[in-house]
């Protein structure tokens, strides 16, 4: 299946949820902005499944939802 650029792309809504989660983690802990996957999530494939295609293509939708939801979160958005 082709999932492609959309926001409704598995990858890009694990990659949302996860830097939301990243975002209030660090600003409870008084760190800086830092919008990349990182510590558990630096392989950027959380979520994967076969099915969803590339993994590549994956990890890229995954880093765009990922930077995305960071940005909301911590209040740049």
């Amino acid at each position: 299946m082709n999932w492609g650029w959309h926001r409704d792309n598995p990858g890009y809504s694990a990659g949302y949820t996860d830097g939301r989660e990243v975002a209030r983690e660090d600003r409870m802990r008084g760190k800086p902005f830092n919008e990349n996957p990182r510590g558990k999530y630096d392989h950027r494939d959380h979520g994967y499944i076969r099915e969803y295609g590339d993994k590549n293509d994956y990890r890229a939708r995954y880093t765009e939802g990922y930077r995305a939801g960071y940005e909301a979160s911590f209040g740049y958005r």
